[in-house]
């Protein structure tokens, strides 16, 4: 017979005397992992990776209560969305490698080093992808997606607006803009 411990409603005392933690405490097997594995100290830089695997990247006291917290704040975890936060941090990187050409663009108004092709297919080509897109859940694709649209979009309405400024090389000079 096993009884939960008054101080922390998480613990559970078992016929042993010895306290664990409540789900190692409903099955032989669990109890008996948490004694040889769980329960044991780590000492090694294996045993922390395996640890931290095992634990699902859980961070104690963080975010939503658990399905097994009746309201307190012990036993709240936030489960890391690994790829959400991957998503997130990759779409800042992308957006960060696009700010140097947009600022360059914008300043010098020469566009000329840019195929009409390619701007025209990559806008094609956003305006399918958004199908896909927008049927994900709202994420970080939402938001790259949304930014590769708009500088795809501004980079071929300022290749349209500045080509008139280019003028034909004179004659003879070999200098001068295309």
């Amino acid at each position: 017979m096993s009884t939960r411990d008054s101080a922390d409603p998480g613990v559970v005392v078992g016929d042993d005397g010895l306290a664990r933690p409540a789900w190692a405490a409903v099955d032989p097997l669990l109890r008996c992992y948490y004694d040889t594995e769980w329960g044991m100290p780590v000492t090694d830089e294996q045993g922390v990776y395996e640890r931290r695997a095992d634990s699902r990247l859980t961070f104690p006291r963080l975010g939503t209560s658990s399905e097994r917290d009746s309201g307190g704040t012990k036993g709240r975890t936030m489960n890391m969305d690994w790829p959400v936060v991957a998503g997130t941090l990759s779409t800042g990187v992308f957006v960060t490698a696009n700010l140097p050409m947009l600022v360059k663009a914008a300043r010098t108004k020469d566009l000329a080093s840019y195929s009409p092709g390619n701007l025209l297919l990559s806008n094609v080509g956003n305006v399918v992808y958004s199908f896909y897109v927008f049927s994900l859940p709202f994420g970080p694709a939402w938001g790259l997606h949304a930014f590769n649209v708009m500088v795809s979009l501004l980079m071929l309405t300022w290749w349209l607006r500045y080509r008139r400024r280019r003028t034909t090389r004179p004659v003879g000079t070999g200098v001068g803009p295309l």
